[in-house]
């Protein structure tokens, strides 16, 4: 990955919070998307907490929301450059 954009991508997550930069780091190292249900099981914050920082990581297109007809739900996961990004660092 190029430095220039290392630096860029290194600009955007530090603006981020606590729980921002763990959702991220925890949907960069795992390869299968993650519900809504899945990261309440895995961070001990709120739900509404939890809601609200997927939301803003959506807005920010961080992470990408995948809806699954069958279940009706909706995985996410951390967009490829981030992923990619995430992997070449230690956070």
């Amino acid at each position: 990955m190029p430095e220039e954009l290392q630096l860029i991508l290194r600009s955007q997550i530090d603006r981020l919070s606590p729980l921002e930069k763990e959702i991220l780091t925890h949907l960069a190292v795992n390869d299968t998307p993650n519900s809504l249900i899945q990261l309440f099981e895995i961070f001990p914050q709120p739900k509404n907490q939890i809601i609200n920082t997927v939301q803003s990581l959506i807005r920010r297109s961080l992470i990408e929301n995948h809806s699954t007809t069958s279940k009706n739900e909706n995985n996410y996961t951390i967009a490829p450059v981030f992923k990619e990004y995430f992997k070449t660092i230690n956070y």
